[in-house]
């Protein structure tokens, strides 16, 4: 008789432990699934946004208007409009259809800058580069005609009050040519716009077609307003990236 109890009490407590896995691994089972189905449409939702950029970077990027700016000393100090990429990633001279920024636009600019305002810098175009001076290393010099000019200098004019008499001073050889050149730059702020328009030329020329891919990779170029797919770019070898945005 004992045994028999011993046997029914042991058998009770076995269903009982039963019982209790099957519910733990039923709510586990449960939990499971709602995980997968998260996964699911968290991934879903992550795929639409990025093909949704995408597409509208490869609509945009290529023909709307871009602002490019020059950080130096943690002071925007010259910068220019473009719009064709083919003008920045292929081989063309990218001084051509490019457009200066003004001082009036410049100051709003330094203000948003300084004030950390990244949201109002962004609307200043359909996307903001800025560039920093780490772009440059490996820029020694540039040539302007037939005068060469070390990049130490580029930036000595580019941090001077007076950029305009500087840059006639460096690259000018007689008085007749200053003149000309004083009425086509007209001001201090173009003379430091087509200084960055000459450098950028010349690293563009070394770095090659991944050249702004491998700088933004390396943070020496910050791009605003930088979507979930310009996050993603950090992800992938430049080439890749820069044969994506011209089509290729």
């Amino acid at each position: 008789m004992a045994g028999t109890l011993t046997t029914i009490i042991f058998f009770i407590v076995i269903g009982i432990i039963i019982s209790i896995v099957l519910r733990v691994l039923r709510k586990t089972f449960k939990w499971f699934i709602y995980f997968w189905i998260l996964l699911v449409v968290l991934g879903v939702g992550l795929s639409y946004l990025i093909i949704t950029d995408i597409n509208d970077l490869k609509e945009n990027l290529p023909t709307k208007e871009k602002l490019v700016l020059f950080d130096l000393d943690g002071k925007l100090v010259a910068g220019f409009y473009f719009s064709d990429v083919d003008e920045i990633f292929g081989n063309d001279n990218i001084v051509q259809d490019t457009k200066n920024l003004r001082k009036p636009d410049l100051d709003k600019l330094n203000g948003f800058y300084a004030d950390d305002d990244m949201d109002s810098l962004s609307e200043m175009a359909y996307e903001v580069f800025i560039l920093k001076e780490d772009m440059f290393t490996d820029v020694s010099e540039v040539q302007f005609g037939d005068i060469t000019v070390s990049k130490e200098d580029i930036f000595s004019i580019m941090r001077s009050d007076s950029a305009l008499e500087d840059f006639l001073d460096k690259f000018t050889q007689y008085e007749g040519q200053r003149e000309v050149m004083r009425e086509e730059i007209q001001d201090d702020l173009n003379a430091k716009n087509i200084l960055l328009f000459v450098l950028f030329s010349k690293a563009q020329e070394k770095g090659g077609a991944t050249y702004l891919v491998d700088e933004f990779k390396e943070d020496n170029l910050v791009i605003y307003k930088e979507s979930i797919t310009m996050k993603l770019i950090k992800l992938l070898p430049g080439s890749i990236i820069a044969n994506f945005i011209r089509g290729e």
